[in-house]
């Protein structure tokens, strides 16, 4: 009994609602009704385009709106609520929790949404592809059609590395190649090829350059040699920063166990803080014992930076447990005759003390 009320009241709701979607539109509008892709391969592809299809509908901007068997009932009940008199009241929560507004054909970018789906698949190795696009009308609602003519994607044939002979090329020959993310015979993604310059920069990072990042690494594709098949190269960009060129040394580490926003503590003088085994520490309230936050550190003055090494002192720091906020900062050495020192500063946030109450009482 309960379903056959709940289907009546469904079916008197969209009655009620199915004239107003229409009239309500604005004059030469119409109601977005969603994309479909076709996919046409050439001759010399043989890839398959299910997940690929599904991937360049999902891109594609506006979503249409929710419907019940072909009627956007959202927007019926958008319309049904009228224009409320309040933002705030009742009528205008009913009206944005039961309805929704409508997505106008007047918003489409057809253009955009071509060049969006041309950029996914070449990324993807298939150059020189095509998109267009078609619109269809049927009632009050507007289709779109996207033609994606998609050629024989490339693939990796070899990847290399060109270097020189300074310092940062010769620990970029340390790294292990057997973990790079980009192999020969995979097909090219451009996403593979950025994952693979981030894992350089973070291995570099491990090996003291601090200043690096994977914006100074170069890559270029040579498709000259045929068969769909492309050489990748890596280089370092010839001209990027002094300091992102040479590995960093600790020269001082400086210690801060009771930070705060409101009073923050100067952390460019040394004046008044206590040294303990090559570590300075400013605690003015004595609070924690300097062996207990210095054995928390893995970093001493003279080592290499190393984010993993970075990374598990800010662990250790967590899981003490007496810490509400731990982070790090860290800036060139004016001591350093060269380019190569950094000062790295601790900033750790107490937490509050706690207090444990108790009471006994008895009765008999």
């Amino acid at each position: 009994m309960f379903n056959k009320c709940l289907v009546g009241f469904g079916v008197l709701l969209i009655g009620a609602t199915s004239c107003s979607v229409q009239k309500h539109l604005p004059e030469g509008t119409f109601l977005y009704n969603g994309a479909s892709v076709k996919i046409t391969r050439t001759p010399d592809n043989t890839v398959g385009i299910r997940t690929l299809r599904k991937s360049l509908q999902g891109i594609t901007f506006p979503k249409k709106n929710r419907m019940i068997l072909g009627y956007p009932y959202k927007v019926g009940i958008w319309y049904a609520m009228g224009e409320p008199k309040r933002r705030t009241g009742l009528k205008s929560w009913l009206k944005n929790w039961l309805g929704e507004p409508p997505e106008l054909s007047s918003t489409l970018k057809l253009k955009s949404n071509e060049e969006n789906m041309l950029a996914y698949v070449e990324n993807r190795g298939h150059f020189k592809s095509a998109v267009s696009s078609s619109t269809t009308t049927k009632g009050y609602k507007m289709n779109v059609l996207y033609d994606v003519v998609l050629t024989r994607p490339y693939t990796i044939d070899s990847v290399r590395w060109t270097l020189d002979s300074s310092v940062i090329s010769r620990d970029i020959l340390t790294i292990d190649q057997k973990a790079n993310l980009v192999k020969s015979n995979d097909q090219f993604n451009l996403e593979n090829i950025k994952a693979e310059a981030r894992r350089t920069d973070i291995e570099l990072k491990t090996k003291g350059y601090y200043y690096f990042n994977p914006d100074y690494i170069k890559t270029y594709l040579d498709t000259s040699i045929g068969d769909h098949k492309a050489n990748l190269y890596f280089s370092v960009r010839p001209q990027i920063p002094a300091l992102a060129q040479v590995p960093q040394t600790i020269e001082s580490v400086v210690l801060f166990p009771n930070y705060t926003l409101i009073y923050p503590p100067p952390d460019t003088s040394k004046t008044g803080l206590l040294e303990y085994k090559g570590i300075f520490i400013r605690d003015t309230v004595r609070r924690f014992k300097p062996s207990a936050l210095v054995n928390s550190i893995t970093y001493r003055p003279g080592s290499l930076y190393n984010l993993e090494v970075h990374n598990e002192t800010l662990n250790r720091f967590i899981k003490m447990g007496a810490f509400r906020f731990v982070k790090s900062r860290y800036e060139p050495s004016g001591d350093s005759a060269g380019l190569s020192g950094l000062n790295v500063f601790y900033y750790l946030t107490p937490l509050k003390k706690k207090s444990l109450n108790a009471e006994l009482g008895g009765f008999s």
